[in-house]
């Protein structure tokens, strides 16, 4: 079981403050995405800088999260 399971039900649909959580990721597909698609704030961690794709929001360090978690917060 992956973490955001214990939050969110397989249904897909999470509580209100599900929302309010960010997880953070190395494998775009098997953490950002799949994150996402639980209907949480996922983000990339793309050290590498891979190509990427438009969703989910990606940082190349550790150091970006504070900004983009910001900017996310806002959005």
């Amino acid at each position: 079981m992956r973490p955001w399971e214990y939050r969110c039900p397989p249904e897909g649909t999470c509580r209100k403050s599900s929302l309010e959580v960010a997880y953070v990721g190395d494998r775009l597909h098997t953490d950002a995405i799949a994150v996402t698609n639980a209907g949480l704030h996922g983000i990339w961690l793309n050290r590498r800088n891979d190509s990427s794709p438009a969703e989910p929001p990606v940082s190349q360090t550790l150091n970006d999260l504070p900004t983009l978690l910001i900017h996310q917060s806002v959005s």
